[in-house]
Parts: C-alpha cells; sequence; structure tokens
C-alpha cells in the first residue's frame, strides 16, 4: 500500500511541477525564488530594513545565503542594490 501511494504522489508532484513549467517557464523552485528575491527588491527599495531583517522576512535561513542567492541573481549585492534603489530619481 505504501508504494502505491507514494506512486501516486510522485505523479501528482510532477503533474504540479509540469504545469508550473508550463505557465511560468521555471521549476516551481526557481518560480518561487524569483519571487522572493522580487519582494526582497521592494523591501529593499521600501523603510530602512537590514538584509538579516529582509532575508528573515522573506524565510531564509540566514542573511548570508540570502545574499549569496540575491547577488548571484541580481549582479549586486543586497546593500549595494539597497543604495542604488534610494537614491533620488
Amino acid at each position: 500500500m505504501e508504494h502505491w501511494a507514494g506512486g501516486i504522489l510522485s505523479n501528482c508532484t510532477l503533474g504540479v511541477r509540469r504545469q508550473c513549467k508550463q505557465a511560468t517557464g521555471l521549476a516551481p523552485k526557481e518560480y518561487a525564488r524569483e519571487i522572493r528575491l522580487a519582494r526582497a527588491e521592494d523591501l529593499m527599495a521600501g523603510p530602512d530594513l537590514s538584509v538579516k531583517e529582509i532575508a528573515g522576512l522573506l524565510g531564509y535561513y540566514s542573511a548570508s545565503h540570502f545574499s549569496l542567492e540575491f547577488k548571484k541573481a541580481c549582479g549586486k549585492s543586497p546593500s549595494q542594490w539597497s543604495d542604488r534603489a534610494r537614491l533620488p530619481r
């Protein structure tokens, strides 16, 4: 019975992954990361929150992990991006 139930869950998960990929062009994990990083940009452009606070709000287990992921995706560290985002336009 466990094997059968596991197979159903596995197929269900595969179906969800496939649907996400078709809808967004990204795997679910990649899509979630994109959403989190977009939210990080919004938070950094707003009131003064530390990188550690932003990382915690977004569910990262450490500020350093968040910073590495942000820099990898955006080409700048969170503090560099935040300084640029706060410049008067």
